[in-house]
């Protein structure tokens, strides 16, 4: 999907006094997991909130992101944890 662009901060990606667009799904699927539902006026049931998830040791997180992304007309291709990084691979469906 094209989008907004947001930095590493999550602040507006300002190019020659411009808003940035471009390819969003890898930051959208990253919105998904950072925030708890109820955050997102959009959609107030949406957010997986992956790092209370996380250190409270939901092992029930892997159905909980698929079901976020879904809602979001995303499907989850991999999900993997090495090395404190989490690496997720989704798509656009």
């Amino acid at each position: 999907m094209i989008d907004i662009l947001l930095d590493e901060n999550k602040d507006l990606t300002i190019n020659n006094g411009d808003i940035k667009i471009g390819e969003s799904i890898n930051q959208e699927v990253e919105l998904i997991f950072l925030v708890a539902p109820g955050q997102l006026r959009e959609d107030g049931f949406i957010g997986v909130d992956i790092i209370n998830e996380l250190l409270n040791e939901n092992v029930y997180v892997r159905p909980l992101i698929k079901k976020m992304l879904k809602r979001d007309n995303k499907e989850l291709k991999s999900f993997n944890i090495l090395n404190n990084n989490i690496l997720i691979e989704a798509i656009d469906v």
